[in-house]
């Protein structure tokens, strides 16, 4: 008898990979452009489209823009995932703070460094259900995704209904096409100080530096860190089935928006990026009591690349 603890989680992760697989093979070319790692976007309402994603006291909704508003009020940069998959989102007007989801609902909140924020302001970007457009889900309610309901943004259970496909739906404009003059401070390594709570750590965080390990930093509050920040992937080939779709998906770098390719088999995407020194436990599903490394005997799932779950793979292993 298999336990259900085994299905749950080789359920969930099959979902993920299966949605990660959808967001690389069938997203347009236009659409994976605007969700670059570092562009800025309006998310554009595919139902409602003179709405766009913005926030009222840190509360998401859509709305129609307002005359003499701030259009970084409506635009966020495109962040590697902080879950360590999918991307997040960023907000320009307010820097620090990310769309997450709490009690199944999307607010703008300042970043906590904790798994439970990281997962919450996570998302895997799959094809928009209506049809067009991009739909967001959530990395750890997989069976959830961003919907605007009476203008308010939830994540919400998948129905099989129009109205539903279609206020799960939304078009992500880069922002200089929809907003106007937006565009994110891309700071020089050595610039700005070292106030961010991460500085000083051994690792670069700020997401503007090319290099940055992780996003955890608002720009130009690492110096010290990012002024040693190396040029990232430089090796390797490009023989993964998904390599040079404008999407980093090897799962041994930071910053990768899904883990389908081999390690160093997507080098022309993930130039830039940086491989961490230790990779022995950087999956996403890394030390949940569950060996996914499929090259273990005895192990649950195949949910990781090889070498990326060694704590949970010793024990199998015993």
């Amino acid at each position: 008898m298999i336990g259900n603890g085994f299905l749950s989680g080789f359920l969930r992760r099959a979902v993920l990979v299966g949605c990660a697989a959808l967001t690389v093979a069938l997203s347009a070319p236009g659409v994976a452009r605007a969700q670059q790692v570092g562009s800025v976007v309006s998310l554009q309402s595919v139902n409602y489209p003179d709405s766009y994603v913005q926030t009222d006291n840190l509360r998401a909704r859509i709305a129609v823009p307002s005359t003499g508003t701030d259009d970084a009020e409506r635009s966020f940069y495109v962040r590697a995932g902080l879950a360590g998959s999918g991307i997040s989102f960023e907000s320009v007007s307010h820097p620090g703070h990310y769309l997450r989801h709490r009690n199944y609902e999307v607010w703008l909140d300042p970043f906590q460094d904790t798994q439970l924020f990281r997962a919450d302001a996570s998302f895997l970007a799959v094809t928009g259900l209506a049809g067009q457009g991009v739909s967001y889900r959530s990395v750890n309610y997989p069976d959830r995704y961003i919907r605007h309901q009476n203008y308010l943004l939830f994540v919400h259970p998948y129905e099989n209904t129009s109205l539903f496909l279609n206020d799960a739906s939304f078009v992500p404009l880069a922002a200089n096409t929809q907003t106007g003059t937006v565009t994110p401070p891309v700071l020089q390594n050595g610039a700005g100080d070292d106030s961010c709570r991460w500085a000083n750590d051994g690792e670069c965080d700020d997401p503007t530096v090319p290099g940055h390990v992780t996003s955890a930093c608002a720009p130009g509050t690492d110096r010290t860190d990012c002024s040693q920040a190396g040029p990232g992937v430089q090796s390797g080939d490009n023989s993964c089935r998904w390599a040079r779709d404008g999407d980093c998906d090897d799962p041994t770098v930071r910053g990768a928006v899904t883990g389908l390719c081999a390690p160093g088999t997507d080098t022309a995407d993930c130039t830039g990026l940086r491989v961490p020194a230790d990779i022995s436990n950087i999956c996403l599903f890394a030390n949940d009591g569950e060996c996914d490394d499929p090259t273990v005997p005895g192990h649950l799932t195949e949910a990781c690349a090889p070498g990326t779950d060694q704590n949970d793979c010793r024990t199998t292993t015993k």
